[in-house]
């Protein structure tokens, strides 16, 4: 069970010569102490829920679970650490990237900058009404004048929240006055300055983990001591922990060159990060307790970090890429990035895989932007297809420049508009009402089933194959997206949304039959809707920030006592309640048909068979043989040329071959089903099916044809690769296959069973079906 962060977080300022803590501006990801939240309860409340894991963990005859904390090695908030090293204390001032300049190199600064953006950032501890901390971020054309002068080395590879104001991750406050008392020399007690360095948020100063004291490292030491020992959680998410090294690229230009360049700073899989990462898990499962990664970086980073690091990762190889096959009828896109991480090595049993959580669906992706220009085609493609869809849906926004916020469900109730609800749903103004109608958790309105078919189908993708499942709240209750108070547009009455290439958006719209435009008038009018059906609305502060991943993080309760206790508290929770699809979960779990009834059994029947650790070959490729009729072909996942310009040069023809199967149809002959093969702990051939389409379709597997594929994929892997030891037991089965069965292991799919023909086994599919079927010698 993971709460998220609960630790005190935010900021202190000083009001009247006394400390007062002001609000996260980050969802709590800015800690600054380590006492729990007030609003999430107490350590003492903390430690009773320890106290509750003990006694379950100790009882065999009860189910234990395992409480989940955070660490966060990238940044802290603007807390009483940050105070001290704006004020040069020691050995604080070595705990961040943080540059003071006093003296000689603050009248040069005075010189460089003028007084007017100086003034923006004064702030005057000893005032007798004390102002808050003013911060001021320097623009690029600053960065680069500092530079010159061999006051700042340059600045990071991206600019986080650029659309929120961020021109640089440099920060500057200033001028500040030597505290009373304060031990300096003459020359140090004149007004000064520090400029600080931020990778995400302004207030989340990032820390500087190569230093001589090595304070960071003994600061989130003492955070995991606390949370592993004191709360009592036996696994810790790390969180931004791939940006704890800075320092200038080899090629960047000396210090006190001109240059026009931003002179980058390299940080992202910067060495320092994997030595970071190694030292925090090994301390980490030395006090007993095991970690998870959210990386957002390449898919080598991640196998990187994982060899000595951190013991599991969040995939965000595939996130993004099985809900683009939902949104596209398409698996293209889904199975280059299987095949891309079974080629690198990375072991799917290490792998979290989680449907909605706390951030936006990013579409970055990172891992192919570097491979060439045919991988960078097939990229903006894909994210040209989601800015497109994102700009259609008036509930969907763009995050922080690389994906879109949105719960889930609110995810699947807009692609369902575009396909199957298309002629009911004509306008936008239908969509929109629609939708509020759905808030008020109908359940016997039809399209609930089919958001919750679509719901169970992406969610079989995490249940049908190895490694960790992560369900949210979110989830479980089926929420929809919160409302915004009121839109941003741009001067031409557009959305904003991330970046990405003009000529992909509108070809994007053009495949999928969007407008070019829709007025600002017609947005407002239909913001007016949400209002008049009293739909929850975010925060004011939270959107007029630019942070639009609020519209998905509204409160919910799990279990109808507190849901009714929820919604007398109404109006002192940190965000507004809600909308939910889905009941409460003991109500779902008295009805098998609903979704949290699905989940158990999905859940149950994968450790019964044992999918949990399987071992996992890549996807196959599905090849139209007739109307309606897919083949499964096997695919050589293999680099004749291992070097880095042979590898390079395969994965361009595989983007180009993926880029032509996504944009020659939406949904072609069995384009729209994943068929992805495992070899199970009792050395059964398991086959996880899924149609993401929305046409009904016979897939046909010949056995001879799994074979090879299992041989392909043998010759690729490493010696030591269990999957060796598996081929014997393998192809016995499979060369006596005539006298077995495919044995569907689906609840809801009662049972089926499927013989084997001339051709091979022919499976029916039906629009967002799924299977989990087991090769098994007839009785």
């Amino acid at each position: 069970m993971h709460t998220g962060p609960m630790k005190h977080s935010g900021s202190v300022e000083f009001e009247n010569g006394k400390m007062v803590d002001r609000p996260s501006c980050d969802g709590q990801f800015d800690r600054i102490g380590h006492h729990i939240e007030d609003a999430f309860g107490s350590d003492e409340d903390s430690a009773a829920l320890a106290r509750v894991i003990q006694q379950r963990r100790e009882d065999p005859n009860t189910r234990s679970f395992t409480l989940a904390g955070d660490a966060i090695p990238c940044h802290t908030g603007l807390g009483p650490d940050f105070w001290l090293a704006l004020y040069r204390e020691y050995p604080y001032c070595d705990m961040f990237h943080m540059v003071h300049l006093v003296g000689d190199r603050a009248r040069l600064l005075e010189r460089v900058l003028p007084a007017a953006e100086l003034k923006k950032a004064e702030y005057t501890l000893d005032a007798a009404q004390d102002p808050p901390l003013r911060i001021h971020n320097l623009t690029q054309a600053q960065v680069l004048a500092l530079r010159e002068h061999r006051i700042l080395p340059g600045d990071g590879e991206r600019i986080l929240f650029h659309e929120m104001g961020k021109d640089s991750n440099w920060n500057l406050v200033g001028p500040l006055h030597p505290l009373p008392g304060a031990s300096c020399s003459a020359a140090d007690r004149g007004p000064f300055y520090a400029i600080y360095y931020s990778f995400f948020k302004i207030g989340q100063p990032a820390l500087k983990w190569c230093s001589r004291t090595e304070a960071a490292s003994v600061l989130l030491k003492n955070d995991l001591a606390h949370t592993i020992v004191q709360r009592g959680c036996r696994l810790i998410r790390y969180d931004a922990n791939g940006f704890v090294g800075l320092e200038p690229h080899p090629d960047a230009p000396k210090p006190g060159e001109r240059s026009d360049a931003l002179c980058l700073l390299k940080s992202e899989g910067h060495p320092l990060m994997y030595d970071v990462n190694n030292r925090l898990a090994m301390y980490n499962r030395s006090l007993g307790a095991f970690s998870f990664q959210e990386l957002n970086l390449t898919l080598k980073d991640i196998k990187d970090t994982l060899e000595y690091g951190p013991d599991l990762a969040l995939d965000f190889g595939t996130r993004p890429a099985f809900i683009h096959a939902l949104l596209t009828r398409n698996t293209a896109f889904l199975t280059f990035m299987m095949r891309r991480m079974h080629l690198l090595g990375l072991d799917p049993v290490r792998m979290i895989r989680h449907l909605q959580n706390h951030d936006e669906i990013t579409y970055e992706i990172l891992d192919i932007r570097p491979i060439g220009p045919s991988a960078c085609a097939f990229r903006e493609s894909i994210r040209g297809t989601m800015r497109a869809f994102q700009q259609h849906h008036n509930y969907i926004l763009r995050s922080a420049s690389n994906g879109i916020a949105a719960t889930l469900s609110t995810l699947i109730f807009c692609i369902l508009s575009e396909t199957e609800w298309k002629d009911e749903l004509a306008t936008r103004q239908s969509r929109i009402q629609a939708l509020i109608d759905l808030a008020s958790a109908n359940q016997a309105d039809p399209r609930l089933r089919d958001i919750r078919r679509g719901h169970l189908a992406l969610l079989a993708f995490l249940t049908l194959q190895p490694g960790c499942v992560a369900l949210s709240g979110w989830d479980l209750r089926g929420c929809l997206s919160l409302h915004w108070p009121r839109g941003e547009w741009d001067q031409e009455g557009n959305k904003p949304a991330f970046e990405v290439n003009d000529e992909a958006v509108a070809a994007a719209r053009a495949r999928r039959g969007y407008p070019e435009r829709v007025s600002a008038e017609t947005e407002r009018s239909e913001l007016g809707c949400f209002r008049a059906g009293a739909y929850p609305a975010v925060p004011d502060k939270e959107v007029q920030s630019g942070d639009y991943r609020w519209i998905n993080r509204g409160s919910y309760a799990l279990l109808r006592p507190s849901h009714e206790a929820f919604e007398a508290q109404k109006p002192s929770l940190m965000a507004p309640i809600a909308p939910r699809l889905y009941e409460t979960l003991d109500e779902q779990l008295q009805d098998d048909s609903s979704f949290v009834a699905n989940v158990r059994a999905q859940m149950r029947m994968r450790q019964a068979i044992g999918l949990h650790t399987a071992r996992q070959l890549p996807p196959m490729r599905l090849a139209a043989v007739a109307k309606g009729v897919a083949h499964a072909r096997p695919v050589a996942c293999a680099l004749d040329d291992k070097s880095p310009e042979g590898e390079k040069a395969y994965w361009e023809r595989e983007a180009a071959s993926a880029m032509r199967e996504s944009l020659e149809g939406s949904e072609g002959e069995g384009e729209g089903v994943l068929v992805l093969p495992h070899v199970l702990p009792s050395n059964r051939l398991q086959l996880t099916m899924i149609h993401f389409g929305r046409r009904p379709l016979r897939v046909r597997v010949d056995p001879m044809d799994l074979l090879r594929h299992a041989r392909l994929a043998c010759e690729t892997a490493r010696p030591d690769d269990a999957l060796h030891a598996l081929m014997a037991p393998l192809t016995a089965q499979l060369e006596t296959a005539s006298h077995c069965a495919l044995v569907d292991h689906i609840a809801v799919n009662a049972g089926d069973s499927f013989d084997a023909t001339e051709d091979g086994f022919e499976v029916p599919m039906c629009p967002l079906q799924y299977r989990c079927l087991v090769l098994t010698e007839k009785q």
